[in-house]
């Protein structure tokens, strides 16, 4: 998502002028060359700028909030005179006093199960509104959103920002509502990975098997449900005599798909591959275009299937998976569906599911594809639309902005 974001935005502004925050700039520079890394610590530096102790109440309280004009001078003052750890919160504070516009790329971050990680976010975004600055949202995927703090702070910030491009026509508009973000303000346009997969889309239906299970606290799968999954696979693959094949997502973390892939397989009386050698986006894309249907617990490898075309059966072990899952089943239609790993009935559901779209995986490519199609040029239509109207705001914001404090 981040590399669409990085490119639809670079068409526009000049070389270099696009800076993204982040803790592995290497990556970065790989995946969006047109980006500039700006490293995440410093925004955690100039988050937690207080002037009085932390312990004093009345200031951030429980919760991240952007300093005020004192706490940033006195910390600046601090920062030029100590540098050291305080280097990279002036670099932050540096990049930001030259920034335009402030864009969150696509996630799935705003919800109940990153609670912490999202009230940083909101305060980011928080700071740039209070900047004047314009902040508008891509790709985003939004809920449940029930903890108090969280619901707070969303309806304090998000009915402020510019535009907010949703991925789930669903439950999405609905919460948002309810935030009270106006309804001129959010536009579905699907996940902007969806591209990735469309542009790589293979010629015609592969052979495999495809499959993803994300074994994690937030995604609700369990064990069992890894058992039951396993076990349907394999007599799968073996009665139609196909390879099962893993699609991973997530790597170089504890919720690694490799390592839950490799676990699924050992021990198979079938052909399989985990998806070691799958460590790019491109290159995950390709892995799918070898199957035929995917089964996944992965929000994305649903994605970068049914965007090529192959039906997905998607295992929601909880409500915030289910609808992830919902809102690419409303914009993709027949050809994804969803079972819930905590039914009663799942491992009925299950080979029945993917019989069904194993048989009927040629008939519905077509349906997809146009789905897919669609969904790629109306996206594209609304960033531009997004960035054209922009543009006369962020001149104006350039010319109007006080000068900057000395980092």
């Amino acid at each position: 998502m981040l590399q669409v974001a990085v490119e639809r935005l670079s068409r526009g502004v000049p070389v270099n002028s696009i800076r993204v925050l982040t803790q592995e700039p290497e990556k970065l520079r790989h995946f969006c060359p047109q980006a500039m890394p700006v490293p995440l610590r410093g925004w955690d530096r100039v988050r937690d700028a207080r002037v009085l102790p932390r312990w004093v109440p009345g200031r951030n309280g429980d919760y991240p909030r952007p300093p005020g004009a004192l706490s940033l001078r006195l910390w600046r003052a601090k920062a030029a005179l100590l540098r050291g750890k305080y280097e990279a919160g002036r670099v932050f504070l540096r990049d930001f006093d030259d920034t335009d516009v402030v864009f969150l790329a696509g996630c799935g971050l705003l919800n109940d199960h990153f609670v912490k990680l999202s009230l940083s976010v909101l305060a980011l975004l928080e700071m740039a509104l209070n900047r004047g600055l314009p902040v508008a949202l891509f790709s985003q995927g939004i809920g449940p959103m029930e903890n108090p703090i969280l619901r707070q702070r969303a309806a304090q910030i998000l009915p402020r920002v510019r535009s907010i491009f949703i991925r789930d026509n669903d439950t999405t508009p609905a919460l948002l509502d309810r935030l009270g973000v106006a309804p001129r303000k959010i536009t579905f346009t699907g996940d902007d990975a969806v591209v990735l997969a469309w542009e790589n889309q293979s010629n015609q239906l592969g052979r495999s098997l495809g499959f993803n299970l994300r074994l994690s606290d937030y995604s609700g799968i369990t064990e069992q449900t890894l058992t039951a999954v396993r076990g349907v696979l394999a007599a799968t693959a073996a009665r139609q005599c196909v390879s099962l094949l893993g699609i991973p997502i997530a790597r170089g973390n504890r919720e690694c798909d490799v390592i839950t892939a490799q676990r699924m397989l050992d021990g198979l009386d079938v052909p399989g591959d985990a998806g070691t050698d799958a460590d790019t986006p491109l290159k995950t894309i390709a892995q799918v275009a070898q199957c035929r249907l995917v089964v996944t617990g992965s929000y994305h490898a649903a994605v970068f299937a049914i965007a090529q075309g192959i039906p997905a059966v998607c295992i929601a072990g909880n409500l915030y998976y289910a609808n992830k899952f919902r809102g690419l089943a409303r914009a993709f239609g027949d050809g994804c569906t969803i079972l819930r790993a905590d039914d009663n009935n799942f491992t009925q559901a299950l080979p029945k599911a993917i019989g069904d779209y194993w048989n009927r995986a040629h008939e519905l490519r077509p349906l997809l594809l146009e789905a897919a199609t669609k969904q790629v040029f109306s996206a594209q239509k609304a960033c531009a639309v997004l960035l054209a109207e922009l543009r006369a705001e962020m001149i104006g914001h350039a010319t109007s902005r006080p000068a900057a404090s000395p980092a």
